[in-house]
């Protein structure tokens, strides 16, 4: 991949949560096609002649690295050009970035012949601007923000600064590899529009995030600060009270993308910036997760945009330590995926609406690869990525993404043979459901895309990932849990069904017992993957592959099904007597349960919501998929329309409580002790089933 690049770092060891700055600089003239090829541990920020470039390194896991090929055609100048570089490197594992070692590398080339690379030669610095090594976490799926001093000047740039020294050479990855997804399209600055203002009577002391949310904030009327009834930009603030001001800019829907705000601060101070999904609270909800950034203003004016973080918001919060600023713009620069959206019109404006918030949702959740949400984690899970490429099928019609994912995923094997559970991600305790849904993925990224050879060369994979749990079978012919601190037992959002004490709680042994949803999931694998060999002309493995769970559908049948409440049971011996709504969901869509079980399909079909003379545990949003599919088995005809009208009733309801994306769950932003995310990838789901189900009826 690289001809005479050497991989390089600053002078010293690095450490967790370190910026450098490096620099390198060849002779050019306008003409021909420049291109530099580039990679890094962990994110890297390029300048070429003090011009941005791009930004943004695709994560991998450790042994791998990604290739960026960008294009500097339009930046070469006559005579000598000066490439400037600011990379980030992590260090520690997060759900979406699992630790390697610092390095950076480069190679310019002109019509594909190398005239400059990294090496010996290459400067680099400790960041002066960029704060190193303070390991402040956003949260702990996340990993770290940010801290700027914009004092720094950026003249190194363009060839000034000092402190500069030649890097050392360090170790690579064993194997470099193009991007296999588009790099992301940058958009115009989306302005904020003021909202909120008023002063701080006291500006308040560290940690930022709690002070945030938690300091005493006095209002103030927009012509008391601005001399304006309605505020636009340029925006003065000036106020004789106080230590400081501060104001709340509305985005006007939730977006995605880079921090971007041009500000003059008269004395220069101290800038906080929080950002958020709601203003619930009267402000942004900082003090959950530490959605803030700190900056140190230079007196006069200061302009900043941060490549190193996606911000998931629709609102920003700036305290500023001064009696005097002027906003001249704050906002987002959208960071986008490029997709062609299929036209899609059902001509029922309430089912359009939905299915528009639902559409924009799905995009915000696509960058590097799927996201369960991009503010608080950015991770990619199984599950979530399993709704999100369904969709997407359908709304994208692209297969480069998903492919991609399905590559991380795959790597994520652990030695135990389960899937991780986020790629790439340290921090790992893998949930056993979620990994039989891989199999899933497969199947229906083959079945759609038609990449038959990508299903020939996963099926050994495949059969290796089921034999973990057909290794899981007990006497009784079903699954049993997974025991130990390195597996959680969840299915879902749900009492009985989260697998509390989650690995990092227990205390004491997990004694492992039947399972019927991880029996039921399973079976539901070996059906999925007796149709990818179907799909591969493999017809004597399919026919094994249905035998296999024909005869373990009997087995959960024996073991769950009691005959008296004529529902499944979850577990063989926790929550008797208790029912999940999942669980038989699940059995109904593997075929446990034959179509005639009256009371399971109603029990799926109301949610749990009808009169039953037996504990039942509802399933959440997240497991819709199930139900409804479930449904559909069992009698399509009849259940169509009843999912199609709950649909409508259930993303009405965040309709109209001002969403502009989908929620993670039905209570918002107030589930998970106030962290929920109003913008989540596995809650897209209406795109998918509106395509499918009103394609049948008139509407």
């Amino acid at each position: 991949m690289f001809q005479q690049a050497q991989r390089v770092w600053l002078d010293a060891p690095a450490l967790p949560d370190e910026f450098g700055e490096f620099r390198d600089s060849f002779r050019g003239q306008p003409g021909g096609r420049w291109q530099i090829r580039i990679s890094c541990d962990t994110d890297y920020a390029l300048w070429c002649n003090g011009q941005f470039v791009d930004a943004g390194q695709y994560l991998t896991w450790p042994g791998e690295a990604s290739v960026d090929i960008l294009d500097l055609s339009e930046k070469v100048r006559e005579g000598e050009n000066i490439l400037a570089l600011v990379v980030w490197y992590g260090g520690k594992d997060t759900s979406c970035y699992k630790a390697g070692d610092a390095g950076v590398i480069f190679e310019v080339l002109r019509d594909g012949v190398p005239v400059a690379f990294s090496g010996p030669k290459t400067e680099g610095r400790l960041s002066r601007r960029y704060e190193s090594h303070r390991e402040e976490k956003i949260s702990g799926q996340l990993g770290w923000n940010y801290h700027c001093d914009l004092n720094a000047s950026n003249d190194w740039m363009t060839g000034g600064g000092d402190g500069f020294s030649s890097c050392r050479v360090v170790n690579g990855p064993e194997v470099y590899v193009p991007r296999p997804v588009e790099k992301l399209v940058r958009g115009k600055l989306l302005e904020g529009r003021p909202v909120q203002q008023g002063i701080l009577p006291t500006f308040p002391a560290r940690p930022v995030a709690e002070a945030m949310q938690k300091t005493p904030l006095a209002f103030r009327f927009p012509e008391e600060l601005t001399g304006k009834t309605v505020p636009e930009f340029p925006l003065v603030f000036r106020s004789t009270e106080g230590d400081g001001l501060w104001f709340i800019l509305d985005l006007g829907e939730e977006s995605v993308g880079w921090l971007s705000f041009d500000l003059t601060v008269p004395d220069g101070g101290a800038v906080w910036v929080g950002y958020g999904e709601h203003l619930a609270d009267g402000r942004c909800r900082t003090g959950r997760r530490n959605y803030t950034f700190d900056f140190i203003a230079a007196p006069g004016r200061n302009r900043f945009f941060g490549p190193f973080r996606r911000l998931a918001c629709r609102y920003l919060q700036f305290y500023v330590e001064s009696k005097e600023v002027t906003v001249h713009s704050a906002g987002i620069i959208p960071t986008d995926y490029p997709l062609r959206i299929i036209p899609f019109n059902c001509g029922n404006l309430l089912r359009q609406t939905i299915d528009q918030v639902c559409l924009r949702t799905l995009q915000l959740c696509m960058h590097e690869h799927y996201e369960d949400c991009p503010s608080r984690e950015q991770a990619l899970y199984i599950l979530d990525s399993r709704n999100q490429m369904l969709c997407g099928y359908y709304a994208f019609g692209e297969y480069r993404f998903p492919k991609a994912c399905l590559e991380l995923i795959r790597r994520s094997r652990r030695t135990d043979g389960l899937l991780s559970l986020t790629s790439p991600g340290g921090n790992d305790w893998p949930i056993p459901f979620f990994s039989l849904i891989y199999p899933i993925q497969v199947e229906e990224y083959v079945r759609y895309s038609g990449d038959i050879a990508y299903g020939e060369e996963l099926l050994p994979f495949l059969n290796r990932l089921l034999d973990v749990f057909r290794n899981r079978i007990s006497a009784s012919g079903v699954c049993t849990s997974f025991p130990g601190s390195d597996a959680w037992n969840f299915f879902e959002w749900a009492d009985t069904m989260d697998g509390e004490p989650a690995p990092w709680a227990r205390k004491g042994p997990d004694i492992p017992e039947n399972s019927a949803p991880l029996s039921a999931a399973l079976s539901l694998a070996l059906e999925r993957m007796a149709d990818l060999c179907d799909r591969l002309g493999k017809s004597g493995q399919a026919d094994a592959l249905r035998m296999e769970q024909e005869t373990l559908n009997r087995a959960i049948v024996r073991n769950f099904y009691d005959e008296t409440d004529e529902l499944f049971r979850s577990f063989s011996q926790r929550h008797r007597g208790t029912y999940s709504v999942l669980t038989n969901a699940l059995c109904l869509l593997c075929g446990a349960a034959p179509a005639s079980a009256e009371k399971v399909c109603r029990l799926v079909a109301e949610n749990g919501g009808g009169v039953f003379d037996v504990p039942v545990v509802p399933a959440s949003l997240s497991m819709a998929c199930f139900r409804y599919d479930g449904l559909l088995r069992a009698n399509r005809e009849k259940y169509r329309k009843e999912i199609l009208a709950e649909i409508d009733r259930v993303y009405l309801f965040m309709l109209r409580q001002g969403a502009t994306s989908v929620w993670e769950t039905m209570e918002g932003q107030a589930d998970f002790h106030g962290a929920g995310s109003l913008c989540h990838g596995w809650s897209g789901l209406p795109v998918y089933y509106y395509r499918t189900l009103l394609t049948e009826e008139k509407i």
